[in-house]
């Protein structure tokens, strides 16, 4: 089926692109790897014949540590956030996540800004940047503002961002810190091309001896219509003892938190089982690497002989 687009812009700023969407009166669609619109246009799930191509704003391609933050362009692709010495050194789950993506043709198209306003709850590079507490910047004609991921979402594929008058310029996050360790977890039918059964991201941070937990960030998709926060697991887990045993305890209350559902996929018992077996593995994995960063902290003992 192919496409009627009777217009196609390709904007050189910010401020073009907002003048084009206002312009059409909520006909036009921001497109920039396409790799869901399209589909969802010549499915007839989404309708118009205005884009407006964004693949041309420099400001929405940058890829920059500005001390206290991480800014990433809503345009940068996620093989190339996959790659980037940046991401790597201050935000590695979300190199991990955007890795697994799909295909390598389709990491080397879709967006990170696409993967978020798409608000499907099992979005990888999203489920990592919601574990890591991100913000988006937002742009309308009347005003430009910060909101955290996590809060975008209404439903599945439904967000508080506007297609139709408002833009998504650039995400920020701080880096992991030290004594942070953290994991990503997939399981899908095969490596490539699969949408997730079941994925989880997660982030522990311990306190100063290395021996309790004190920070718990976890999310787990698609188990409910948005990403769910396992709030009850990250507050029962803060202040107990940094090791398997606690997790193993703590990991219990998930299935009581998943609401999936049946699918081709699989069963709800199916995957209500595997999310508590891919949170406990998240966790054990995410422990592991804050301890061996305890240990990279700690100051080597220097002796000096006196002759």
């Amino acid at each position: 089926m192919s496409l009627k687009i009777k217009n196609y812009y390709v904007a050189k700023t910010i401020d073009e692109c907002l003048e084009i969407l206002q312009s059409h009166e909520g006909r036009a669609r921001v497109i920039a790897g396409g790799t869901d619109l399209v589909l969802d246009l010549k499915n007839k799930k989404k309708e118009t014949d205005v884009l407006v191509d964004i693949t041309r704003i420099a400001a929405l391609r940058e890829l920059r540590y500005d001390d206290p933050y991480v800014y990433v362009g809503a345009a940068v692709t996620h093989a190339e956030i996959a790659k980037s010495p940046i991401i790597q050194k201050y935000a590695p789950l979300l190199s991990k996540a955007c890795g697994m993506m799909g295909s390598p043709q389709i990491r080397n198209i879709a967006t990170i800004g696409g993967n978020i306003v798409n608000a499907m709850p099992a979005a990888d590079g999203a489920l990592a940047l919601c574990t890591m507490g991100a913000e988006v910047q937002i742009w309308s004609k009347r005003e430009a503002r910060w909101e955290k991921i996590e809060d975008l979402y209404l439903g599945v594929g439904r967000s508080k961002v506007n297609p139709t008058n408002e833009l998504v310029t650039k995400i920020r996050f701080r880096p992991l810190g030290g004594k942070t360790g953290f994991s990503y977890q997939r399981l899908a039918r095969r490596k490539a091309l699969s949408l997730p059964i079941v994925n989880v991201a997660a982030i522990v941070q311990l306190d100063p001896l290395c021996t309790t937990f004190e920070r718990v960030s976890i999310f787990i998709a698609p188990v409910s219509p948005v990403p769910l926060r396992a709030r009850e697991l990250e507050n029962k887990l803060c202040g107990m003892a940094a090791s398997e045993t606690s997790i193993k305890q703590a990991s219990a209350i998930v299935r009581e938190i998943v609401n999936p559902r049946d699918s081709l996929r699989g069963s709800a018992a199916y995957k209500r089982e595997m999310a508590k077996v891919l949170v406990q593995r998240a966790l054990t994995e995410a422990l592991r690497v804050a301890k061996n960063r305890c240990k990279d902290e700690k100051p080597r003992n220097i002796t000096t002989r006196h002759s």
